[in-house]
């Protein structure tokens, strides 16, 4: 259902050319996700613009993220809840929020990371910045109200508790300034955890696995199949194993 349900726009594809900050995140989530040792096949630029499935060939979960990058500032809630054009879930939060409306049953997480924090003050009265990690349930009444704004569109039906509960806003320790070094830095780690009698050339591997990263991000077209989606837009576990 995942692979053969239409995303609704394909523009990340062609766009994703200028965005080598979100390739090296996906890169340094494909290396975390390796160290967990569970099965996983982490998508690109399909519905959203990183999705990590549970399982390569029989998933029952999804994450979806949303990476963005900000040179400078912080982020808001109202800068994520504002609509970008007329159409009503045109926002940030509105657009990760669709992906529990096409998947509600399979969709566990719904993430919106960036290299800068959320500076709205929380329920607690302590301001986002102090936190990496903020839930639905952290913010204030009034900013909850904003995105419930963001995410109901024309039908209060698509806007319900457990959805909303899913959503978490994250500060990636990622910066903008060195991710390239600061990804070689955790492949380094990797390799010295997983072959430390094994000599490697960092360089090379670092260039490898991200140029198969850049490739699937950029294939344009809409998968017809779950076996065209595993192939053309995803890495599995088994596939990262191959490559390193």
């Amino acid at each position: 259902n995942f692979a053969e349900q239409r995303p609704r726009e394909s523009s990340g594809a062609s766009s994703s050319n200028r965005f080598d900050y979100q390739k090296n995140w996906a890169f340094c989530e494909l290396i975390d996700l390796q160290m967990k040792g569970e099965d996983y096949l982490i998508v690109f630029e399909h519905h959203e613009d990183i999705v990590v499935l549970n399982s390569e060939f029989a998933p029952t979960s999804a994450k979806f993220y949303q990476v963005k990058s900000k040179q400078n500032g912080n982020w808001t809630v109202n800068a994520l809840a504002k609509n970008k054009t007329d159409d009503e879930l045109s926002s940030i939060i509105g657009k990760l929020y669709g992906n529990q409306q096409l998947f509600p049953e399979n969709t566990e997480e719904l993430v919106f990371s960036s290299n800068q924090g959320v500076s709205n003050k929380l329920e607690c009265g302590k301001k986002g910045l102090e936190y990496d990690l903020i839930s639905f349930k952290q913010l204030t009444t009034k900013d909850k109200r904003k995105v419930w704004e963001a995410v109901k569109g024309d039908n209060n039906y698509f806007c319900d508790l457990e959805g909303l509960n899913k959503l978490f806003l994250v500060k990636s320790p990622l910066r903008l300034a060195d991710h390239e070094q600061l990804t070689k830095g955790k492949l380094v780690d990797f390799y010295n955890s997983q072959y430390p009698d094994r000599p490697a050339h960092i360089a090379l591997a670092y260039q490898t696995i991200f140029d198969e990263i850049r490739r699937k991000t950029n294939f344009k077209e809409v998968p017809k199949s779950s076996d065209e989606l595993r192939k053309r837009k995803s890495i599995s576990r088994t596939e990262f194993s191959h490559m390193t």
